[in-house]
């Protein structure tokens, strides 16, 4: 289930980088 890791990585990598819109 690589692609299920690289999703969920790829996640917490925008919501760290970027802020969260739900507020």
């Amino acid at each position: 289930m690589e692609a299920l890791a690289f999703l969920t990585w790829l996640k917490r990598f925008a919501e760290a980088e970027l802020p969260t819109e739900e507020g």
